[in-house]
């Protein structure tokens, strides 16, 4: 079933507006501290990175040898740039694929400006991180193997092979994978059900997935490796808490915020239940194609996805979890298109709109976010501390990986009089860690501690060192 060339140029727009937002929010902002120590991890070389990612056992080190290709060639906010571009492309195969499970323009309309301006997809797509690459290959699998098709039959061979293909791309990415290639053979099931040719293909594309990605696959990090990468995985609760968060009106408002509340009973509630008394109902919406067993299949991913984020502990970071933002604007789209009545459909519309409008000034006003470091200003940091030396030489003790950066990315363009003493290391800049000079030898020394750095461990890391800082300004001079 081809869309025509209405639908095609709705999702142009959208998609062109959502990409042109998010490139002024990523020209805007600060990168925080995650961004600033994936750049660090880049400028080692790419056999020693290669190596050091398996035994780092955080991440596999497919994405973050891409961008270190890219970094050969790009400025940091370019890789950021192209992660956009990536995750855009591969959104709009995602809403083209999707159409026929729309009766309406109204409902595409809907789907692809929900789709391609979430806001969490505006958040979190253009940031120097896997997020954005992994989900686009994931959206595409997504679309492949499970949206509608000529027939009710599954993908063909080739097509199938290819899937596998991308699951092993999955699995070099990130282990993400590991909770992603399940949930989608759960999907592919109740999409095909348990005949032969399904189970074939998908044992096949099980197959590929794990020969391709065996090195990988061999390497598997236990739970206590991958722990040690986070503190939050234990945290079920907190995980169900944050994915509920992110996933319906995202990070980018907090979740008292009014708008927030009200597009949650206003406009979620209502749509998900719209949703499932259709898919459970008597028949699809005038003019829908019927979409059952691919809405059933979309419905037992999204679920399982979120279980599965919640029961690892890694729903405490959503943005992991960034696709089902695209999925789940897919459901709510479908029990949109249910309202029929004049007044309901103008209130979900101003709804809809008051959502990604408050989001997108969120992000680009940076206020207001439920991620402190993008809400952070460590330029207007930098120009008071230059104001309190009287814009001379200054060293400033500080624990904050993202001042540290900041400063020395100003200090390598000779932008700043200001040296920074740091505990972090900055492979970015060239600069180490500890005392660039005497510090006797400078009029002013300035602590900044960051209070708040989200993790207790590096609180006693930096401790010490700020102590230190302390006494040393307290000398005599």
């Amino acid at each position: 079933m081809r869309p025509s060339p209405a639908p095609n140029r709705t999702v142009l727009i959208f998609g062109l507006t959502g990409l042109v937002v998010s490139l002024a929010i990523l020209a805007g902002r600060n990168l925080y501290e995650d961004e600033w120590l994936s750049l660090a991890f880049m400028q080692k070389p790419l056999g020693e990175l290669w190596r050091w990612t398996f035994d780092a056992g955080c991440h596999p080190p497919g994405a973050l040898a891409l961008d270190w290709l890219a970094l050969q060639i790009l400025a940091p906010r370019g890789i950021a740039a192209v992660h956009l571009v990536v995750w855009f492309a591969a959104v709009g195969y995602f809403v083209l694929r999707a159409q026929p499970l729309l009766g309406s323009a109204l409902g595409r309309g809907w789907f692809a400006a929900l789709a391609f301006m979430h806001p969490q997809s505006l958040m979190w797509a253009g940031t120097i991180r896997w997020y954005a690459p992994w989900w686009a290959v994931a959206l595409a699998v997504l679309a492949g193997g499970l949206l509608p098709r000529r027939d009710d039959r599954p993908p063909s061979w080739p097509v199938s092979m290819g899937l596998g293909l991308a699951g092993a791309a999955l699995l070099y990415m990130d282990y993400l994978a590991l909770i992603f290639l399940p949930c989608f053979a759960a999907a592919w099931l109740t999409r095909y059900g348990f005949s032969r040719p399904p189970l074939a293909r998908l044992l096949a594309m099980g197959g590929i997935a794990a020969l391709a990605a065996w090195p990988v696959v061999s390497a598997l990090p236990d739970r206590e490796a991958l722990a040690r990468c986070s503190v939050e995985v234990r945290d079920r609760m907190g995980a169900a808490l944050h994915m509920g968060h992110g996933i319906s009106v995202s990070e980018a408002m907090m979740p008292w915020h009014p708008v927030a509340v009200i597009v949650a009973l206003g406009l979620l509630v209502p749509c998900g239940w719209l949703f499932v008394r259709g898919l459970v109902g008597r028949g699809p919406a005038p003019g829908r194609h019927s979409g059952r067993r691919e809405l059933a299949a979309l419905l037992c991913f999204f679920l399982l996805m979120v279980a599965g984020a919640i029961v690892s502990g890694l729903g405490t970071k959503p943005r992991s979890f960034l696709g089902l933002a695209t999925v789940a604007a897919l459901l709510i789209s479908i029990g949109l298109e249910r309202v029929s009545a004049p007044r309901g459909r103008a209130w979900f519309a101003i709804l809809t709109v008051a959502w990604i409008a408050t989001g997108a000034v969120h992000l680009l006003t940076r206020t207001g976010t439920a991620k402190r470091q993008l809400n952070d200003r460590p330029e207007q940091v930098i120009a008071e501390l230059e104001a309190l030396s009287s814009r001379g030489p200054a060293l400033v003790f500080t624990s904050s990986l993202v001042l540290t950066y900041e400063i020395n990315q100003r200090r390598a363009r000779g932008t700043t009089p200001l040296l920074v003493c740091s505990t972090w290391n900055d492979p970015v800049h060239g600069y180490l860690p500890g005392l660039p000079v005497n510090v006797r030898r400078l009029p002013w020394v300035l602590v900044v501690e960051e209070l708040d750095t989200g993790s207790s461990r590096l609180e006693r890391m930096t401790a010490d060192a700020m102590a230190s800082a302390r006494e040393l300004v307290r000398e005599p001079r």
